[in-house]
């Protein structure tokens, strides 16, 4: 059986959004809105450091690939600068070269050679001695700690940070 509605009561149309209330959405807004701005700023400094140390490990494999020098000595001064890092001075018993010196074409390097004295930026310096032996070999690319006459280390070249301030504190404190 059908039946025919023939009166019906139309509601006034502010009473839908009587429940829906704008303050309480306003809020909502102000929120989100804050909250995405935050991680924004969050998000892009973290995109440009992670994209400088990209481009920082880039050079340090290419820094390495072109770095062709071996040398040998004994420790003679640590260094300390941060962190573990720092200089190793060391009086340079065989070398390929008499200078080396690269501080003006790359803002990190390994060492500086002048006058049978090498320094040697490198991490690891709680691991060294005075009067240790180092060998830096650019063959297998690998520094070998020596005491006593035993090979106590060995690792892979590494620069101890990608850092222009950690190199700004070595530039201080060269002393070749």
């Amino acid at each position: 059986m059908i039946t025919l509605v023939t009166s019906y009561k139309l509601a006034p149309a502010s009473e839908p959004f009587k429940s829906f209330n704008f303050k309480i959405m306003m809020k909502f807004f102000k929120i989100i809105t804050i909250v995405l701005f935050f991680f924004t700023l969050i998000i892009i400094p973290l995109y440009f450091y992670f994209n400088k140390m990209n481009v920082s490990l880039v050079n340090q494999e290419k820094y390495f690939r072109e770095f062709d020098i071996s040398f040998s000595g004994i420790v003679k001064e640590k260094i300390h600068i941060s962190n573990g890092a720092g200089i190793v001075t060391l009086d340079v018993s065989t070398s390929d070269t008499d200078t080396y010196d690269v501080r003006n074409e790359y803002k990190s390097y390994l060492c500086i050679i002048q006058d049978k004295k090498a320094e040697v930026i490198m991490n690891r310096l709680f691991l060294i001695r005075i009067n240790d032996s180092l060998v830096i070999d650019s063959n297998e690319k690998k520094i070998k700690l020596y005491r006593d006459g035993l090979i106590e280390e060995c690792w892979g070249f590494q620069l101890p940070v990608n850092s222009t301030f950690f190199y700004t504190f070595v530039r201080w404190k060269h002393k070749l």
